[in-house]
């Protein structure tokens, strides 16, 4: 009678290939899912970046329509919106950049940046002057705000118009 082997069990090499298919599935599995979670976590930073941008410039712009003419003055961190008419100030915005606050103080209410935004550098905003004229002189202002949100910049405007009433001929 010749020698039978019960062949019912894995050999060692099937148990490891076996291992390393499971594996390869395993990991690749982690990897997407972690895609996906960063990328999902990327698109929540910029939700929040674009709510705090369209709230604040929702209310600057909506206070702004009430000015005919406006003079600007800059302070540190520190812009206030005087009436040219009455020269009181108007509207104030300040800027908080410290390891507790990071936002815009504007009308006396704190816009917070969302969390994984943060102000592009030192000076917290630039500032761009001139005139161009269309029917009447508008002098403009536009306060650009650098801030980074998932390592790009975004830029928050705040652009002002004073309309000087002097027609062109």
């Amino acid at each position: 009678m010749g020698d039978k082997m019960n062949k019912k069990g894995f050999t060692i090499t099937e148990l490891l290939v076996s291992f390393a298919i499971v594996s390869v599935v395993i990991i690749y599995l982690l990897r997407a899912t972690t895609n996906v979670i960063v990328k999902e976590n990327d698109l929540i930073v910029l939700q929040e970046f674009n709510v705090f941008e369209s709230t604040l410039l929702n209310k600057f712009y909506d206070d702004m329509q009430e000015l005919n003419s406006v003079k600007i003055e800059y302070k540190d961190n520190e812009i206030n919106f005087i009436d040219n008419n009455t020269n009181i100030v108007y509207k104030t915005i300040s800027f908080v950049n410290t390891n507790d606050q990071k936002g815009i103080y504007y009308d006396d209410i704190l816009y917070e940046l969302p969390t994984s935004a943060k102000f592009n550098n030192e000076n917290l905003y630039t500032k761009e002057e001139g005139i161009y004229a269309s029917g009447y002189i508008n002098n403009y202002t536009i306060i650009t705000v650098p801030i980074t949100v998932n390592k790009k910049q975004k830029d928050v405007k705040l652009i002002i118009q004073n309309h000087e009433s002097i027609v062109q001929e």
